[in-house]
C-alpha cells in the first residue's frame, strides 16, 4: 500500500492430520466400518467449516489480500 512490492497470498490454516484425528475420534467405533473415501469426505467437510470461520475472521479484522 506504500508503493513497495510485497507478495501476499492469504492461506487457510487447516492441517490434514489433526482434522483426520478429530473426525476419527468423533466417529469412534463407527470409523472401522467406513471406507477411506467416506472418512475423507467427513474430513473435507470439517476443514471447509474452519475455512469459513477463518474467512469471517479475515473480514472482521479487515484483512485485504
Amino acid at each position: 500500500m506504500a508503493g513497495f512490492d510485497s507478495p501476499y497470498v492469504p492461506g487457510w490454516d487447516c492441517h490434514g492430520l489433526p482434522i483426520e484425528h478429530k473426525v476419527v475420534k468423533e466417529l469412534g467405533s463407527k470409523a472401522q466400518g467406513m471406507s477411506q473415501t467416506q472418512i475423507r469426505s467427513l474430513c473435507h467437510s470439517e476443514a471447509m467449516k474452519w475455512v469459513d470461520v477463518q474467512r469471517r475472521q479475515f473480514m472482521r479484522l479487515g484483512v485485504s489480500g
